[in-house]
């Protein structure tokens, strides 16, 4: 068989015979080289730069190939070698360039992610706290940033619930429900009115104040204001509240004493709205019933029968107070109202009628339209 010339398979090189291309190999028979040779030489030509493209890589392989088996000479090979380290030393220092710019980059593009918003940072602090006191701590600080944050304002209603600030968390839920109002948001306001409920209960203060303007029912609100007053004489809402509910239910002498202790409060206070407010209650009930007397006799017996019909719910109790106050001043506006009501408290309806027929006439007199609206809508039902 012919032997196939060496630049047959490599063009470019010096023919040589094929037991000459790599010098130091042992030598190998032709018949085991010929294969190999038919099939680089039977590739299709490759025209242009990619064909300059690949027979220069087929020459930098094969100058490898030469130097790892021995085949040139030892200044040959170490210039090679040296090429080759010199790649690799600029391939490492070329890649710690570009890390250190893309380190540099995302650095920046972190630290232009940073949020704006310190108020959004104190809320997502706040989410992730796993102690409620600290997750209040940074809703808290949220809302000094930026009052009237909206998530912040839930958020810090959720984690009162979670510290066991039950009253704290129920104010905070009704300025929830206050924002959710304006917004509009229908879920947030079902959820805010069923946690508002749930913490009105046990709390005679809420529950006062849902009587008197929710369920416009001042003589419930009356009781609840005085268990609060029970336990703090000088509580300066339940004080203000129970004048008012008193003034629904016509007891204006009970209601007077409670404004004039209001004015002094509210003075004391340096509230001059308050103190305003109570002084003009004060002049209206003072047209209705003329002068203050210096001192009631009946104001004490009054009170113990309030506390009887709207504390103990001991009407029939409350009743007999009542009728010994009756008996001294048969025209006390506050006895008559409050008499009628506990007689129809304690199931005695007809007895109350009377009483109510003459609480309106008083109201009448007196000009109190509320008084005589609540006695009108008693005599409209039977007996």
């Amino acid at each position: 068989m012919q032997m196939w010339p060496a630049m047959q398979a490599l063009p470019g090189m010096r023919a040589r015979p094929v037991m000459q291309v790599l010098p130091g190999m042992r030598a190998r028979p032709v018949m085991q080289v010929l294969p190999v040779m038919r099939e680089l030489q039977g590739r299709p030509m490759m025209r242009g730069r990619r064909r300059r493209r690949r027979a220069g890589m087929r020459r930098a392989t094969w100058r490898c190939v030469k130097v790892l088996t021995g085949g040139v000479g030892a200044r040959e090979r170490w210039i090679t070698i040296g090429i080759a380290a010199a790649c690799v030393v600029g391939a490492l220092i070329l890649g710690r360039v570009l890390g250190g710019s893309g380190t540099q980059a995302s650095g920046v593009q972190a630290s232009s992610q940073v949020p704006a918003d310190p108020a959004a940072a104190e809320v997502s602090a706040g989410l992730a706290a796993r102690d409620p006191a600290e997750a209040v701590r940074h809703f808290e600080k949220a809302l000094e940033l930026r009052p009237g944050h909206y998530g912040a304002t839930f958020q810090l209603a959720r984690a009162l619930d979670r510290a066991g600030r039950k009253d704290d968390a129920t104010r905070q839920w009704q300025k929830v429900l206050a924002l959710a109002e304006q917004s509009k948001d229908l879920p947030l306001i079902e959820m805010a009115h069923k946690r508002i409920d749930q913490g009105a209960v046990g709390d005679p203060m809420a529950l006062g104040l849902e009587a008197l303007y929710q369920k416009k029912d001042p003589a419930a609100a009356i009781a609840r204001f005085r268990e609060v007053l029970a336990r703090n004489p000088e509580h300066y809402g339940a004080t203000y509240q129970l004048a008012t509910a008193l003034d629904q239910t016509g007891d204006l002498a009970t209601s007077r004493a409670l404004w004039e202790k209001m004015a002094r409060m509210a003075d004391a206070a340096g509230d001059p709205k308050t103190a305003e407010t109570a002084r003009a209650r004060l002049a209206e009930i003072e047209k209705a019933l003329g002068p203050a007397p210096a001192a009631d006799p009946d104001a004490e017996g009054m009170r113990a029968a309030m506390e009887l019909l709207y504390t103990k719910r001991d009407a029939a109790a409350a009743a007999a107070e009542l009728r010994k106050i009756l008996a001294r001043n048969p025209e006390h506006y506050g006895a008559t109202y409050q008499l009628a009501a506990a007689l129809d408290e304690a199931g005695k309806p007809s007895e109350a009628r009377p009483l109510w027929e003459k609480a309106l006439r008083m109201a009448e007199a007196a000009k109190d339209e509320k008084t005589a609206v609540a006695a009108r809508a008693r005599l409209a039902k039977k007996p």
